[in-house]
């Protein structure tokens, strides 16, 4: 959170702060891409291509001076995320001709209280896991490769590659237990 603070402290006295943008897009990109993902259910390119534009409505629109705070700034960017989501899935109704069910239940059914209640499991999941864990977490969100987390922690390839796997399993697992509750 501190780092976020600071990046975005920096965006709001200089708008045009190359290395606070590329820290952003960094810390959020992940963020940023499961929201669109999750909305889209479609091809990566295409929901990489929705991810930027988020990150260009941000350069566009965003006050930077009000939102100072990650909770609120976070609060803010799943918001433009959802509805870049939105506008792509219009986007390809009208270019298809035709709504497909899937598509119009993704565009109707997100609301803030699914988006709030997306974030305290998301907290409740985070903070059941470990230093370790959620090192990992980070980089698998800023979308580092495997090799790249290797060299970071100092593991090799295949190491890496199982602890990925375990996390992924660990998430899952405790993803199934939230839903349940």
């Amino acid at each position: 959170d501190e780092r976020l603070r600071e990046t975005l402290r920096r965006l709001a006295s200089a708008r045009t702060d190359k290395t606070a943008w590329m820290a952003l897009y960094e810390m959020l990109w992940g963020r940023v891409l499961a929201i669109v993902l999750r909305i889209l259910r479609s091809e990566r390119n295409v929901a990489e291509d929705a991810c930027q534009e988020v990150f260009i409505r941000l350069l566009r629109y965003c006050d930077f001076e009000n939102l100072q705070e990650p909770a609120e700034f976070r609060k803010y960017l799943n918001r433009v995320a959802v509805n870049v989501s939105i506008d792509y899935v219009k986007k390809s109704q009208r270019q298809s001709g035709r709504a497909s069910e899937q598509s119009r239940t993704a565009a109707t059914t997100v609301t803030p209280e699914h988006l709030a209640y997306s974030e305290q499991i998301v907290s409740q999941i985070w903070d059941e896991l470990g230093p370790d864990e959620q090192a990992l977490t980070d980089s698998l969100t800023m979308g580092q490769s495997v090799s790249e987390i290797a060299k970071k922690f100092g593991w090799s390839y295949s190491n890496a590659a199982v602890r990925i796997h375990r996390l992924r399993r660990n998430l899952l697992n405790l993803l199934k237990v939230k839903a349940k509750t």
